[in-house]
């Protein structure tokens, strides 16, 4: 009897927790990194060989992480944003996160960015609460000259290089277009054609 209690009284405090629990929702700064696209839409990126790489919008969206009572915090539900695609020249059934906002678990933590370009495998590039490095000297990519936009470099960028690497060393992104171009570990650049 006094198991059912404890039982009963468990699942009251973790259902009351997660009721009154407080939302912590991105800003309205941190959706925009997420507004370029919309689901169905189709990124294209041409090599300087003449490669290309196609990615097509799965999914997008926000959500509120689950609370963890065990180990996490109970009274903070950090809002998520994400953007899943696939790639056309591998396997359909495998989607990727190209980005993913994971919220900081308390207020006073910053948000987690990670952008995911090509594969998991091939570029994994995370910050807190950034794009990256902003740049507003102008530069010409593709024709169309940027004057704001940010650069972001591979986590792992003093790592051996093995010779069928695909990693990605520098990412240039614009808020309004979002990835704009990447450059490679073998210097190989790829510059978004739509």
């Amino acid at each position: 009897m006094l198991k059912r209690r404890h039982y009963i009284s468990t699942i009251c405090i973790l259902t009351f927790s997660w009721l009154t629990s407080c939302k912590i929702p991105l800003t309205e700064n941190q959706l925009k990194i997420i507004d370029f696209v919309n689901k169905g839409d189709t990124l294209i990126f041409q090599a300087d060989n003449g490669n290309r790489d196609t990615m097509i919008i799965s999914d997008k969206g926000t959500y509120l992480q689950e609370l963890n009572p065990i180990f996490g915090n109970t009274w903070y539900r950090p809002e998520n944003a994400f953007i899943k695609f696939y790639n056309t020249n591998r396997d359909k059934g495998q989607y990727y996160d190209l980005v993913h906002i994971y919220g900081g678990r308390t207020p006073s933590q910053p948000d987690r960015l990670t952008i995911d370009i090509r594969t998991y495998y091939c570029f994994l590039s995370e910050t807190y609460d950034s794009l990256g490095e902003k740049k507003t000297e102008p530069n010409e990519i593709n024709g169309k000259i940027y004057s704001d936009y940010f650069i972001r470099t591979d986590h792992c960028s003093d790592c051996p290089v093995d010779k069928d690497s695909c990693d990605i060393d520098k990412l240039y992104w614009s808020l309004e277009e979002g990835p704009l171009m990447y450059v490679d570990i073998k210097k190989q650049k790829w510059t978004r054609v739509k």
